[in-house]
């Protein structure tokens, strides 16, 4: 189950729009004289905070206020009880717990689960290194396979090809006949176990055990998953984990301060925990999440187009016009259009402090009547047909100076270009990107063409002027 980008968008789109079996909508925690209230999210709520703000602490109360879990790690030092509430379908419950008494009340409707991979495979590692000969472990196992999404997917977070994941679930080590995993993997035709797996690999492997073994619809409660792991698997990794969580219908609460969780999740989505001076928990802006993690955007702004063809153009404006900008702002497009810009800005084009970055949306030039709230590419249509007719004005004899610096010269490109007569804006782009070298090295190609145009040219510095009009000083 490779996670290609139209179905992560779409995974993104339902975490808190699906309809999931089970909502906590909040967690009352108290110290006998203060009441702090947490709230969750949709599907998955992510615990933020710095080391030592309490994050462990507040999933280890909710684990032990739900399921009677004796926790591994103290309870907050302040606590003397936790009330937790949510629904079930369209029941509501209620689950209570009493530090001073130990005792519980109430109960959460399905299964709770908690996985703290790394803790998890430190222990599993020493129980299977305490046997000699380790393979007598699974000597008249049977094993469990990965199937090919579950293969796939952990192939996925690691960047790395694997023909085979195979599972022995081994008892010998519990009484209660709990299983802990054996793992035998066969990556590019060679095959090794769980003691020649790196340590991220381990634990990457381990948590999507545990998750692929839990109930639908479970609550499941996730120590930071990313242990071990580098930078590129851990925001995978956060992919892969919400589109577990949309497929199955999991209610997830995670600790992480994780840039991959941090940078996907809207607002509401993420808790930011601290114990000093005195207990809070608030949900900001992912902006301001990352800002308080020391994850500084080392960018002033990111700047939206409506179409990758327009992103090209944007990034060739400022290149020919203004190239210290391209150190200050990262451009993106919006794959739905200029609806998503438009939305986009709306929610989150603003500066959250003087140190944050701002999203600003940079529409079409035929989309001018849309006000002052955005930038406009040069020209009064589309870029396509921007490009275009200043392509058909330098046939006709305008700019006799330029001369395109593709392989051939002019009479070359002048032969694709008639070649592409009759074809619509979009597909006589792209045609000529087939021939070219791609619609970026076009869009290259054509962006001085269009800049030697007086109207366009001062539609450019407009462009520019707004954008540095938005930035930091």
């Amino acid at each position: 189950m490779v996670l290609r980008s139209a179905q992560r968008r779409k995974n993104l789109g339902r975490l808190t729009s699906r309809t999931y079996p089970l909502t906590v909508t909040s967690a009352r925690l108290s110290n006998g004289s203060t009441t702090y209230e947490v709230p969750f999210a949709p599907g998955l709520t992510v615990v933020s905070g710095g080391n030592g703000a309490g994050k462990t602490g507040l999933l280890e109360t909710i684990a032990k206020c739900l399921s009677g879990r004796d926790p591994v790690a103290r309870l907050p030092h302040w606590l003397t009880s936790a009330e937790i509430s949510g629904t079930h379908g369209d029941e509501p419950w209620t689950a209570s717990y009493d530090v001073a008494t130990g005792s519980r009340a109430g109960r959460c409707p399905v299964p709770v689960e908690y996985i703290d991979a790394s803790a998890e495979t430190d222990r599993l590692l020493s129980q299977v290194r305490q046997d000699d000969n380790h393979l007598d472990l699974i000597e008249g196992l049977d094993p469990v396979y990965f199937d090919r999404d579950q293969v796939e997917l952990l192939g996925y977070v690691l960047r790395r090809g694997y023909e085979e994941v195979r599972v022995f679930e081994v008892t010998s080590f519990s009484d209660d006949e709990t299983p802990i995993p054996y793992f035998q993997v066969v990556s590019k035709g060679k095959s090794y176990d769980l003691l020649e797996m790196g340590r991220g690999e381990l634990a990457a492997a381990y948590l999507l055990w545990r998750l692929g073994a839990v109930d639908k619809g479970s609550l499941v409660l996730v120590e930071e998953p990313e242990s071990h792991l580098a930078s590129f698997s851990q925001d995978m990794l956060a992919e892969a984990m919400i589109g577990t969580v949309v497929e199955r219908g999991l209610t997830l609460v995670v600790s992480s301060h994780s840039p991959g969780f941090v940078r996907l999740l809207r607002q509401g989505s993420v808790v930011l925990v601290a114990a000093s001076p005195a207990p809070s928990f608030r949900s900001p802006g992912p902006v301001e999440v990352a800002t308080h993690l020391g994850l500084r955007p080392s960018r002033d702004a990111v700047l939206l187009t409506e179409d990758r063809v327009a992103e090209f153009v944007l990034r060739e404006v400022l290149a020919r016009t203004a190239p210290d900008l391209l150190h200050r702002v990262s451009t993106r497009f919006a794959p739905d259009g200029e609806s998503a810009v438009v939305r986009s800005v709306a929610q989150f084009g603003r500066s959250v402090d003087a140190d944050g970055f701002v999203v600003l949306g940079v529409l079409d030039g035929d989309r001018r009547e849309a006000g002052p709230g955005h930038g406009y590419l040069p020209g009064a249509q589309a870029p396509e047909l921007v490009l275009r007719g200043v392509v058909d004005q330098w046939r006709q004899g305008r700019f006799p100076e330029w001369e395109p610096t593709l392989a051939g010269g002019p009479e070359r490109f002048g032969m694709l270009l008639e070649e592409c007569d009759g074809l619509d804006h979009h597909d006589w782009l792209a045609e000529l990107g087939k021939r070219c070298g791609g619609d970026g090295r076009v869009v290259g190609e054509l962006v001085p063409l269009c800049l030697r145009d007086p109207v366009l040219a001062g539609h450019a510095d407009e462009l520019v002027e707004w954008i540095r009009g938005r930035l930091r000083r």
